[in-house]
């Protein structure tokens, strides 16, 4: 599903990219890192900071990997084999997203390898290593989205969240940014996905809950709230990239607790959560609120939370 589309943003001349990475150059905007929103990123080198910026956008490819294939790809295909939709243009639909999805880890996955061989060399995830509980939680969880509605509301979230991102990158590119064009080609074939990704959640939203209790819904929405509460928090896989880039360079142990602790203080950063998760950066995901506000739920309160168990 890659025709072009209203939303998008043009796109054509960054189509094509070269087979060489040009390691001199950012692979995404320095604003759409996490080290960005807080005061310590003023303490790394250029080099430093151009290295930080890398590894953080192949931690990004594995996030839209695990995101896409493990959650969203999972919940699909559950809710094609229980029958839980039933219209068949709808199910055709999923299918098509389902086999996007695909495509899109093996893209991802080659970009990284391409990029980072001796860290991609025998595995396909880095950065993005969730706790065995927490895998096997998901799991469960994933393989009855009838039930266990909610999950489908996080991969909502997850499809505009990440069609958000490849935007943001491809406009800082059109703005005048330099950004490695490899990593721009990936984010322009991700993006013209992803937009349909979206555009049909809504209904799978709808031909799923049409039939749900009150109960149900209210029990699913404040599930929802706790997983979102956890979900947004930095935590693991951000700390994991700082891991990295100390290895890389030494001469940053002196402040590696710093730059740890930089990174978890972004839990109750309200600038942080604005930036990336604000309603107005997720209008289909916020849109639906309004016929289902047993699922709503806000960035700012989760910032506004975490900040309160951080004090």
């Amino acid at each position: 599903m890659s025709e072009n589309n209203g939303d998008a943003v043009p796109m054509d001349e960054f189509d094509d990219a070269d087979t060489a990475i040009d390691f001199s150059v950012p692979f995404v905007p320095e604003s759409l890192t996490q080290l960005y929103y807080t005061p310590a990123l003023a303490r790394l080198s250029a080099v430093q900071r151009l290295r930080y910026n890398q590894l953080y956008a192949a931690h990004i490819n594995e996030q839209f990997m695990f995101f896409e294939h493990d959650i969203g790809n999972a919940i699909s295909r559950a809710l094609l084999s229980s029958g839980a939709v039933k219209p068949q243009a709808l199910r055709d639909r999923l299918q098509v997203m389902i086999d996007d999805e695909e495509q899109h880890q093996g893209m991802f996955e080659s970009i990284n390898r391409q990029a980072f061989p001796e860290l991609y060399a025998n595995c396909r995830h880095v950065f993005i290593r969730p706790s065995t509980i927490a895998r096997h939680l998901l799991n469960a969880c994933v393989q009855h989205p009838k039930a266990m509605s909610f999950v489908i509301w996080l991969a909502f979230f997850l499809e505009e969240a990440s069609t958000e991102f490849s935007k943001a990158v491809i406009q800082s590119a059109k703005a005048g940014a330099a950004i490695e064009p490899s990593f721009l080609a990936v984010h322009v074939r991700h993006l013209r996905d992803e937009v349909h990704h979206v555009r049909l959640y809504p209904e799978i939203v709808r031909a799923v809950l049409s039939d749900s209790s009150a109960l149900a819904r209210k029990i699913n929405g404040a599930l929802l709230a706790r997983l979102m509460r956890e979900f947004l928090a930095p935590k693991r896989s951000g700390i994991a990239v700082i891991d990295q880039l100390v290895r890389e360079f030494p001469d940053l142990n002196a402040i590696h607790d710093d730059l740890r602790r930089a990174i978890r203080s972004l839990a109750g950063s309200p600038e942080f959560y604005d930036a990336f998760f604000a309603a107005a950066k997720l209008p289909s995901l916020h849109g639906m609120f309004g016929e289902f506000p047993e699922f709503s739920w806000s960035a700012a309160g989760a910032a506004a939370r975490a900040a309160a168990r951080h004090r």
